[in-house]
């Protein structure tokens, strides 16, 4: 085997360097650009080049102080360059570089005026475009208010969907990473960019979909959904200048809010410099069913970014983060456990909790492009965290068909955790002579180390008698990943790309458990509980290639593929000398069929990984009443997914409308296996469960808002699913219905009044193979009004939330309102007083209801309340020449 490597190593050596220096063609592209009024040279113009057969972007620049652009080192090829600037249509050109024109002079380039009117008829440049996976959003075309901040600005745009807790999604599917110019604003954090970017310097807002690294696992096929990036392209005149904001506010009962933000522009430079500070929860007007307020949280924040693009080989990007977040939280919780017979029990909690977390994040990316064919990415992440939890609870567990009470327990509990994650990735990047030729290797690398120490103290009074528990726990874990991969795309003939990927990741992972029951003679925690401590150490091989072909007929693009998969994992649990095992060998379909109509529809079949954790024959406890115990046996998971996705754009109008469909069933699904004991404890075990299905349907259907006009968008999600569970040793199949449906309209006019209007109907249901059944209503109604005259601002939220199942000491239905009132004054009114009084009515609105199989939960938390808070806000800009420019 050795002599066969060795003899094999050369060989791919040598096809890597032939490969890399086959056809380094190049040519170059240049030319001036003017408008067709005034015959003045553009400046400033963004300027993208990209391939015609792929549609990949090759180059981005923009042209220089006298109208002028060039472009060299483009290998050969057909490209197509787009030209856009403020105020002026688009331009579209196509060319080709080749052996017979290596150079290409487009010489002057005249740009005609964006807007054209032509009686009452006004053309302007379209609001949203879609091409292919992609939805691009003119901001210039959303109307916002002075000093909007990127929030608002984003729930304008139709298709999005922007949750109270700050999570975005596009259609359903969510969007993980905010980038600007193609880079990562603080690591790509939504929360931090929809804060502190303003929406004045936006000139487009692009969805794409996300690539990311995989570090273990089999990574998607190619053409199959993920998850979704939003990247903002900045305005020419905004691209050179320094801009800000600084926010404090007071109030009541100890309320408190400030932010600020500093940022610094210099062309492909850019500094920023932010800061948060405040224990209030976020302005929550809108409908959204799955944003809670729990507990009342304090937040201490900062950080910088920088990058640095000027260089046409070399860009930096990388940030700081320090987060502190200390949360206060008393919860009353309503538990139903379903269990076979009338054995199915009700458990009432109280909780008073306090948790601390410290989170420091460090991130660097590194990109150096010597020559217009090779790429070298490398980036480095670093978190050290700290989290401190102290919590005091007592719990009441009872039959619920006889009422009769099985134990009541009292208890308290601490821990402290410190996390040590650092995780890097190299890249290489190879752009062959032919269109859409690539090769691309990367090599992943994870180390995370977590020290966890709790003490643990429980005292329990059952029927029969009364037992305590007094423990202390250690856990220390260090987990390894090494993961190196390989994609390769070649075109055959003149509509088809062969698409080859190779993945391998190794997991290594090194437990150590420990607890220590009280010893009352000595007053020590220095009593070994053997049955509850254990050191186990895993080790996770996962190799994968795939294999697709894509074809392209005129508008269909369709994109078939199959592939291996192959998991090796094997544990060593020391404490009780036992050795587990276990090889999985697995196919890779898939299948994507793409219509130019805006219709995608995509199947593939994958393993599911094992956490190794899983298979520790070894049970571990907190309070003796909720057991987990592992499981050996288990069987490696096989997921089939199905998903269709729709989405239409009429230009006139800018109507847009969209759907999605996902539809997936797990074969071996890990499920729990729940014991009741006749002391009220419960055992939880992992267990393999044929059967899991689960069904989602999103639409969304807009209108925007545009030109200060009246725009609308109505969404609804279905979501159905089966997840069988074992209860008392017998198959309890439960299934899930949830459906909802939104609507918000947005009106503006001229005379300074702006509303927001949206309601959320939603309803649930489960129904078990037991005979149980839960079913429930919710629905909340909410809006916005604000009307601005000269300096004065006012406002008023109000929504209200009904739930026709929580009872009455769980607040099934509440209103909430918060009036607000501001004004603007020096210099271009810059500054703001603002007056608000968040919970006018004082409710305390934390109550919720949530169902899974097996369980229905009511929670209540309490929140902060009414409080009046007074801020001052002052914003600043200086773009260009030095001059102000205040949108």
């Amino acid at each position: 085997m050795n002599r066969s490597y060795k003899s094999i190593l050369p060989l791919i050596l040598l096809l890597l360097v032939s490969y890399m220096a086959v056809g380094q063609q190049t040519g170059m592209v240049w030319g001036q650009l003017s408008d067709t009024t005034n015959h003045q040279l553009l400046k400033d113009a963004f300027i993208t080049v990209s391939r015609v057969s792929d549609d990949s972007i090759q180059k981005r620049f923009f042209s220089t102080e006298n109208g002028s652009f060039s472009c060299d080192r483009l290998p050969y090829g057909n490209y197509l360059i787009h030209i856009s600037i403020q105020g002026l249509q688009p331009v579209q050109k196509k060319f080709t570089l080749n052996d017979q024109q290596k150079q290409l002079d487009m010489g002057i380039i005249y740009m005609h005026i964006r807007v054209m009117e032509l009686d009452t008829l006004v053309v302007q440049e379209a609001a949203v475009l879609i091409k292919k996976d992609t939805v691009e959003y003119n901001a210039g075309r959303f109307q916002t208010n002075q000093y909007a901040s990127l929030s608002d600005l984003l729930k304008l745009l139709p298709g999005l969907q922007l949750k109270n807790d700050g999570n975005i999604s596009i259609n359903g599917q969510p969007i993980d990473q905010i980038m600007v110019d193609g880079k990562p604003f603080f690591n790509g954090d939504p929360q931090t960019a929809l804060t502190h970017l303003p929406a004045e310097i936006i000139k487009k807002i692009q969805v794409y979909t996300t690539t990311q690294n995989n570090l273990s696992g089999v990574p998607p096929p190619p053409g199959f959904p993920g998850n979704k990036t939003i990247n903002l392209v900045l305005k020419a005149d905004k691209r050179k200048g320094d801009f800000g904001k600084l926010s404090v506010g007071a109030g009541t009962g100890g309320a408190f809010n400030s932010n600020g933000d500093l940022n610094h522009m210099n062309g492909g430079q850019q500094i920023s410099v932010i800061g948060d500070a405040g224990n209030i929860d976020r302005e929550n007007t809108r409908a959204d069913l799955f944003s809670r307020a729990s507990g009342i949280t304090r937040n201490l924040n900062g950080g910088v970014n920088y990058r640095d693009s000027r260089n046409d080989h070399t860009s930096i990007n990388g940030s700081y983060m320090n987060s502190d977040q200390r949360n206060e939280n008393s919860q009353r919780i309503h538990v139903l456990n379903i269990f076979p017979g009338n054995s199915s029990t009700v458990l009432d909690q109280n909780l008073n909790m306090v948790t601390h977390n410290n989170t420091q994040r460090f991130n660097l990316n590194l990109e150096h492009k010597p020559d217009a064919f090779n790429s070298f990415i490398f980036q480095q992440n670093v978190m050290l965290q700290r989290t401190n939890t102290v919590q005091d609870q007592q719990n009441t567990q009872h039959y619920e068909s006889s009422g009769d009470r099985i134990y009541q327990s009292s208890g308290n509990n601490s821990s402290n955790t410190d996390r040590r994650m650092i995780s890097s990735t190299l890249q290489y990047r190879h752009n062959g002579q032919q269109p859409g030729q690539m090769l691309s290797l990367e090599l992943n690398m994870f180390n995370n180390y977590t020290d966890y120490n709790g003490s643990y103290f429980t005292q329990t009074t059952h029927l029969s008698g009364s037992s305590s528990l007094n423990q202390h726990n250690t856990n220390t874990d260090h987990v390894l990943v090494l993961s190196p991969s390989m994609n390769y795309m070649m075109p055959i003939g003149k509509q088809n790309i062969l698409n080859i990927r190779a993945n391998y990741s190794y997991t290594h992972d090194d437990i150590a458990t420990r607890t220590y029951s009280f010893n009352g003679s000595t007053q020590h925690f220095d009593q070994l509980d053997t049955t509850q401590s254990n050191d186990f150490k895993s080790s996770y091989h996962n190799a994968a290639m795939q294999m697709s072909i894509r074809k392209q007929w005129n508008k269909i693009t369709l994109t078939a593929g199959t592939g291996i998969a192959a998991d090796w994992l094997s544990g060593d649990n020391k404490t009780n000398q036992s050795h587990t095992t276990r090889h999985f060998i697995n196919m890779l379909p898939s299948v994507t069929l793409g219509l130019g109509s805006g219709l995608q529809v995509s199947y593939t079949g994958k393993p599911v990984v094992i956490i190794v954790q899983q298979l520790q024959p070894v049970s571990v406890t907190a309070d003796s009443l909720f057991i987990q115990e592992g499981n050996p046996d288990l069987q490696e998971p096989y997921t089939h997914s199905l998903n269709l996705g729709y989405s239409v754009l009429r230009p006139g109008t800018q109507q847009f409308f969209s759907a999605s469909f996902s539809g997936s069933i797990t074969m071996h699904s890990i499920q729990h296996a729940v014991s009741l004991m006749d002391n009220g404890a419960q055992i939880s075990k992992p267990v393999n469960l044929n059967g899991a299905q689960n069904l989602s349907l999103i639409l969304n259907y807009a209108i925007p808002a545009l030109q200060r006009k009246s725009g609308f968008n109505i969404a609804a999600n279905a979501t159905y699913s089966k997840d069988p569970l074992l209860s008392n040793g017998i198959r309890n199949k439960s299934s899930l219905l949830y459906f909802s449906s939104t609507f918000t309209w947005n009106f503006h006019t001229d005379k300074g009044i702006d509303l927001n209007i949206s309601s959320t109907p939603a309803y649930n249901s489960m129904h078990t193979s037991m005979g149980q059944t839960s079913q429930y209503f919710i629905a909340i109604f909410g809006g916005k009004a604000s009307y601005t005259r000269d300096s004065w601002e006012s406002a008023l939220s109000a929504y209200y939330t009904f739930n026709n199942s929580l009872p009455g000491s769980y607040q099934p239905d509440y209103p909430i309102i918060a009036p607000f009132i501001g004004y603007r004054f020096l210099k271009r009114k810059a500054a703001q007083v603002n007056l608000s009084i968040n919970d006018l009515l004082n409710q305390q609105s934390g109550a919720y209801k949530s169902i899974e199989p097996g369980t229905v939960t009511d929670t209540w938390s309490r929140t902060r309340g009414r409080y009046l808070l007074v801020t001052f806000t002052y914003n600043f800009s200086r773009f260009g020449g030095g001059n102000h420019n205040i949108h």
